[in-house]
């Protein structure tokens, strides 16, 4: 009963099903992600505060203030979150052209704040697209994981349910009114609809699922209206809340068993084992000595003793579009022993192999085999570290 239902795709792609509970795969693992939400719903809950439902300054002497102080805060988010940089910068420029349009003059204020946020945010944007931006990393893409020959209405009602037909209801019921008290809703829907119809076409990362992040702010924004909405037909509509309720119960079930799942859940990131031989590592082997270790994400090599390695784990190299496909096979040619695994060594300066016997057989090799090619060093609780003969 208890699993992940919000994320089924991950296990079994044939079910489509891959838009994940944002409270399991975003909120509690992702501590970037909880700092850049945190920072964006801040921002928008600050412009609240500072401009009534029209757009105009409550205060004309803390619009400056909120202006600069909101562009401080978007320069230095890239250092945080690049995502919701992105997400905060789109709504800012809605926010900035509704002002257009309010005002019918320019805001300069606005914009120069938004330059003093570019200012801030470039040398971080520099870094980051030229240090892992590379050609491949983004592409087109239609219908997001949509499998192919499959509708992405089909793929979105898998995924949102009945979501899905509140989310249009809501919308259009809040974009035909056009009510001047409700431009802040018409903002958030206006940024939560770009957002979802950019991940739609357009993948940003190598990683596919990586869209999750700014979809998770697309389905915050767009389902704002639906629990709006849905609170103004409970107090004013009390037949229809048995319908209400039992709608709210579908479409949040899933997500109360994810969470629950997660509650209950116990998983250790390194064992007893694991900690002994990343101790031997540190205590016998210099600073910079290279390892070759099987690539997993909790490897203790690299998780604890800092040790470079030949290869890091490969889901986070791809998402920074990093080209590891010739390492690894340079790994696994030294892993199997083959022709030029000597000259392998050599060029990738390799001072010490680590294997678990548990990655033996995905490694192609066994610790007696390793052994007689390296010298073994450490071999206990069925962890093994050689050093290779120079």
């Amino acid at each position: 009963m208890l699993r992940d239902y919000a994320n089924l795709g991950a296990s079994d792609p044939s079910t489509q099903q891959y838009f994940a509970n944002l409270t399991t795969s975003h909120l509690l693992p992702q501590r970037s992600y909880l700092i850049g939400v945190s920072i964006a719903m801040s921002i928008i809950l600050l412009l609240v505060a500072t401009y009534n439902a029209k757009l105009r300054p409550i205060r004309l002497r803390s619009e400056a203030r909120t202006a600069y102080l909101v562009a401080v805060i978007v320069g230095l988010l890239p250092w945080v979150h690049i995502h919701s940089f992105i997400v905060v910068g789109l709504f800012l420029t809605l926010f900035t052209a509704t002002l257009v349009i309010r005002s019918r003059r320019i805001p300069w204020l606005w914009i120069r704040a938004g330059g003093l946020a570019l200012v801030l945010a470039a040398p971080q944007l520099v870094w980051q697209f030229s240090a892992g931006y590379s050609s491949g990393f983004s592409y087109w893409n239609i219908g997001w994981l949509t499998t192919p020959g499959k509708s992405p209405v089909e793929f979105w009602w898998i995924n949102l349910g009945l979501l899905v037909p509140f989310i249009c209801l809501a919308a259009g019921r809040l974009f035909f009114r056009a009510r001047a008290e409700e431009t802040w809703s018409r903002l958030l829907v206006t940024t939560g609809l770009i957002l979802f119809v950019a991940c739609n076409v357009y993948i940003f990362q190598p990683n596919q699922w990586d869209n999750m992040k700014f979809l998770t702010y697309s389905y915050i924004f767009l389902t704002l209206p639906v629990a709006t909405w849905g609170a103004q037909l409970w107090r004013v509509r009390p037949a229809l809340r048995p319908i209400l309720l039992a709608t709210l119960i579908v479409i949040i079930t899933p997500g109360v068993l994810s969470i629950t799942r997660q509650i209950t859940v116990s998983d250790k990131l390194l064992s007893n084992q694991d900690l002994a031989v990343a101790g031997f590592v540190r205590t016998n082997t210099p600073p910079d000595g290279v390892i070759l270790i099987a690539p997993r994400h909790n490897h203790p090599v690299p998780v604890l003793t800092g040790r470079p390695v030949v290869m890091g784990y490969p889901g986070w190299l791809g998402s920074y579009g990093i080209d590891y496909l010739q390492t690894e096979r340079d790994s696994s040619e030294i892993w199997t022993g083959g022709s030029s695994s000597t000259d392998l060594l050599i060029k990738h300066r390799v001072d010490f192999v680590v294997l678990s016997d548990a990655e033996a057989v995905e490694a192609g090799t066994t610790s007696e085999q390793l052994a007689e090619r390296f010298d073994s060093i450490y071999s206990q609780d069925g962890w093994h570290v050689y050093r290779v003969r120079q």
